[in-house]
């Protein structure tokens, strides 16, 4: 009936929940976690606070729930993580110290 298709879309998008920034604020890197229950192909963008991206990466989840970000090389401040699918996008914000 009516459950199934709506609770299949539920399980494809990023909620506030399923998504984790680990550790945060960091110095070297940082690691994106999923606990999203079906695959994403994502795209994450990280850009400064400005809305410059600085750099993208692909996220496939059903390779790994887990995505670390290299983040050694930028300045100190507060960054913009976006997590972004087919059907939605999510930002976090990730400080550099």
């Amino acid at each position: 009936g009516l459950l199934g298709p709506l609770s299949g879309i539920a399980q494809n998008e990023i909620s506030e929940n399923s998504l984790q920034l680990f550790p945060n604020p960091a110095s070297y890197e940082t690691t994106l976690i999923t606990f999203a229950e079906s695959p994403l192909n994502a795209i994450v963008n990280i850009s400064d606070i400005s809305g410059k991206t600085i750099s993208s990466l692909k996220w496939k989840t059903e390779i790994s729930h887990q995505l670390v970000l290299p983040i050694a090389e930028l300045n100190q401040g507060v960054y913009l993580i976006e997590v972004v699918t087919e059907s939605t996008s999510k930002t976090l914000k990730l400080v550099k110290q």
